[in-house]
């Protein structure tokens, strides 16, 4: 018959040791990595906001592009108000505000609102056309000058305290010989 060998008495208890200190460290790799994909998420969720809210500032632009467009629009009698506007600014020509001239269309997806949107006409410049110009190409000698205005459009999030703002410069032609003294 065999005999089992006696185990000394320094091998006791460290099989148990060593898969507690192995149950420690998964444990510990686990917690990490779950952090690591919360941290992944909330990132991915403000770059998703943020691109929302970039989206509703150049909307805020292409909608004061329309609104100049109209014919029916005094364009220079608005480059008059902004040029003495405080700060050659008109601060609420399409936003919420009551003095606005025009409200924000809100952006929306399956009828939640994802942002909306407000437009500041800044700085008024007017100047003669140089010829062969774009915009001084089909005046046949006219005096043309070109009202040119600085747009600022920020976009706005629902229950956010975030925002995005794009600028552009809408250049327009204007026949006579200035823009009502620019």
């Amino acid at each position: 018959m065999k005999t089992i060998p006696s185990r000394s008495a320094s091998q006791s208890g460290y099989a148990l040791l060593l898969a507690l200190i192995a149950l420690l460290v998964l444990t510990l790799l686990g917690v990490v990595s779950l952090q690591a994909a919360q941290s992944s998420l909330a990132i991915s969720a403000n770059q998703r906001r943020h691109v929302q809210l970039g989206y509703a500032a150049v909307t805020g632009l292409d909608h004061t592009r329309v609104i100049l467009e109209n014919p029916a629009k005094d364009v220079p009698g608005l480059a008059a108000q902004a040029a003495a506007s405080p700060g050659r600014c008109l601060e609420h020509f399409i936003s919420a505000a009551s003095e606005a001239e025009t409200a924000p269309e809100p952006l929306q997806a399956g009828g939640v609102v994802l942002g909306s949107y407000s437009v500041e006409l800044c700085w008024p410049i007017c100047s003669r056309m140089l010829s062969g110009t774009m915009l001084n190409a089909s005046d046949s000698g006219q005096n043309t000058v070109a009202l040119s205005m600085q747009v600022a459009s920020v976009g706005h999030a629902p229950g956010s305290t975030n925002s995005v703002e794009v600028g552009g410069t809408l250049v327009g032609r204007v026949t006579g010989e200035d823009c009502n003294g620019f």
